[in-house]
Parts: structure tokens; sequence; C-alpha cells
């Protein structure tokens, strides 16, 4: 998936979670956000999220990862698990 400057890549792991990489090839910060249905995912779908390089839990997400600030030539590598 491509937007311009920024760049989304998603991999499907074992288990059924989905490992998400945000990455902004523009020379200033950029707003990057990723929809669950692009994961094959549905609307409706809630799923925790974690920052792997921050090793910290995000906000949980229905529908989608709400944009992220992406500094410039920055990236965010996110895991998503399907949630109760």
């Amino acid at each position: 998936m491509v937007a311009g400057d920024s760049t989304v890549w998603a991999r499907k792991l074992t288990g059924g979670a989905v490992a998400v990489a945000l990455y902004n090839e523009d020379d200033a910060p950029k707003s990057i956000g990723v929809s669950f249905a692009s994961l094959g995912w549905s609307a409706t779908t809630k799923a925790t999220v974690r920052d792997l390089w921050a090793h910290k839990d995000l906000a949980p997400a229905t529908g989608m990862v709400k944009n992220m600030t992406v500094d410039a030539h920055g990236s965010y590598l996110l895991l998503l698990t399907k949630s109760q």
C-alpha cells in the first residue's frame, strides 16, 4: 500500500496477528494510518495494538489504526492482534 511519500507494509503472522510497518519517505513528518479492511479484516474488527520498537501497548483500535505522526524518513512497527 503506497500513498504519496508514505508506505504501509503488512504481513500476516502465525496465529492470526498482523505485523504492520508504517514508513514515511518524505522530508517532513507525515500522518499515516491503516484501515483493517486493507488488511483483510472487517471494518468492525477490534484489535490490540503494540508498538514493537517502543515495547509498549497503544490504545485498542476498531476498524483502523488511526493516523500516527511518523517522523521524516521514520517508521513504526506495530503488532495488531484481534481481540474479543
